[in-house]
């Protein structure tokens, strides 16, 4: 009898490039790439290669899954953006020889990749369309990479309609070229949810948020509507281009309505989440908007601006507004201060566009090559 000899499959090698990640503190770059890792399931016969930042406790911030087979390659700690950019334009493409395909979360790959495809992932267009995030020399960089990354990936990944549509437009990327996959959430305890008398705003302190306008906003409500002492407490750390928000809250006489918790941990925020009332987001520019979303999965309704991606995140839930007109904004939290159940209709098909689940097995579709 004869035997024939069969070839074993070729083991494939999935690169995560992980060298933007260098802090303990979780953005919404991180958060993003969590989700979809902590409920992906295995590819058969495919290895992951996390490039990682020596420092960078890899084990500790992600919970990926049995099954999944991986390995990390150290790569220095670096001291400065500058250095990061060089090692990820000039040491990176011979780091990943051998790999089938490359993947960042963010605008941080190699343009050149002989041998190898890549993946990168740009969430928004803030340096497009927002002044201020970066100094002259950043933000060209940031501008010029992106152009540049948009043509040579292999595919790009985006996390909203609203930004695929900025990079059709703006970087003149194909169409078949943009996968979207959402941001996603975790399904909460809903016994733990109660309606309290506080507002939340979430976000990293910079002016696109525009939690000027919130605060304005919320003072009109407190002067004109509020008969239960609402207050409203603000979530996130110092970003950049801050407004002296101290100083608006004293002209407004609202020092005792507003308050500044910082940057406080996911169990933290869980615990402001299940007791708010709602969250306020008017912000001018979103390329998701995670906030809107983890206050749906907690049965809570949101005041959105009706710019960039956050209708498309809130759905037929929450009040849209005008982010510059204060009074609406106003209204619309009187609203839901009043009754916010009423603005919660259409939550449960509104949260399954966004299910963790369905936009992890999207993104194993993309590194699949599918």
């Amino acid at each position: 009898m004869i035997q024939r000899a069969t070839k074993q499959k070729k083991r494939r090698k999935i690169g995560i490039n992980l060298l933007s990640l260098g802090s303990s503190q979780i953005t919404g770059t991180g958060r993003f790439l969590k989700q979809l890792l902590e409920h992906f399931l295995p590819i058969e016969n495919a290895e992951f290669v996390f490039f990682c930042q020596r420092q960078f406790d890899l084990d500790g911030y992600f919970e990926i899954p049995s099954g999944i087979r991986y390995r990390r390659v150290d790569c220095p700690s670096f001291s400065s953006q500058f250095a990061r950019v060089v090692y990820e334009q000039l040491i990176m493409p011979f780091k990943a020889w051998g790999l089938d395909v490359l993947f960042s979360p963010c605008v941080a790959n190699p343009v050149v990749h002989p041998g190898f495809r890549t993946i990168t992932t740009i969430h928004d267009l803030t340096p497009f369309f927002v002044r201020g995030k970066y100094g002259f020399v950043q933000q060209s960089y940031v501008r010029i990479i992106s152009r540049l990354l948009g043509l040579s990936s292999s595919r790009v990944l985006t996390s909203s309609e609203n930004s695929r549509a900025d990079l059709i437009q703006t970087l003149r990327i194909r169409r078949s070229k943009i996968d979207v996959v959402h941001h996603s959430y975790n399904s909460k305890d809903l016994s733990q949810a109660s309606f309290g008398d506080y507002f939340l705003f979430v976000g990293t302190l910079q002016p696109a948020k525009n939690l000027a306008g919130a605060i304005r906003a919320f003072a009109i409500f407190s002067e004109k509507y509020d008969k239960a002492r609402h207050r409203l407490m603000v979530v996130g750390a110092n970003g950049w281009g801050r407004n002296d928000y101290d100083a608006l809250i004293r002209e407004l006489g609202m020092e005792k309505r507003i308050s500044f918790a910082g940057y406080i941990s996911d169990d933290e925020l869980d615990r402001l989440y299940a007791g708010c009332k709602g969250l306020i987001l008017m912000s001018l520019y979103e390329g998701f908007g995670i906030p809107p979303l983890e206050a749906l999965s907690w049965n809570k309704p949101s005041i959105v601006s009706n710019l960039s991606s956050l209708p498309g995140v809130v759905g037929r839930t929450g009040i849209q507004v005008d982010p510059l007109n204060y009074e609406q904004g106003a209204i619309a939290i009187r609203d839901i201060a009043e009754a916010p159940d009423r603005y919660l209709q259409g939550r449960d098909e509104q949260l399954a566009k966004f299910a963790a689940e369905l936009q992890a097995l999207k993104f194993r579709a993309i590194l699949e090559g599918k």
